[in-house]
């Protein structure tokens, strides 16, 4: 009796977290395929625009440092990047979401889409891990590559 109680227990908790993580997963790929955002430059398979937009398919940027992810979504992202072996110099604009900038949970779900579409990292973002990466950015204006942690290759 024990162990099926507990066994309920787990799965019920297991399926909560499971249910949220679908949900976000849901609503950050309405975002993404939002005209103007993410799916205009980056596309629909996350493939870019060769020579114009970075992947996001199999990219260091996205495997890389969460909040490398977190902060290029909020203020955007200017200057050179190397992505994958090639150089892109362009600007990412902040993206809105319209008209307005995304909210954190609206960053939590496109990252979540994104890192569970495009990379191996099948995890959720959440928004108490996007809050905590932003509380102490005194940033109000885009990111350089140079900015931002180094990815690793």
């Amino acid at each position: 009796m024990k162990h099926t109680l507990l066994s309920l227990v787990l799965f019920s908790s297991f399926s909560l977290f499971a249910s949220a993580d679908e949900e976000s997963l849901a609503r950050g790929k309405k975002l993404y395929d939002t005209p103007g955002l993410c799916t205009t430059c980056h596309q629909p398979t996350g493939a870019g625009l060769p020579g114009a937009f970075p992947p996001l398919t199999n990219s260091e940027w996205v495997e890389g440092p969460l909040s490398n992810l977190v902060k290029i979504t909020k203020y955007g992202l200017m200057g050179e990047i190397e992505v994958a072996g090639t150089k892109y110099n362009g600007v990412m604009p902040t993206p809105l979401n319209l008209g307005k900038p995304l909210t954190d949970q609206e960053i939590a779900d496109i990252l979540t889409y994104v890192r569970m579409t495009f990379s191996e990292k099948k995890e959720a973002v959440t928004l108490e891990q996007v809050q905590e990466i932003l509380k102490d950015s005194k940033t109000t204006g885009m990111f350089k590559a140079s900015d931002l942690e180094k990815p690793s290759e």
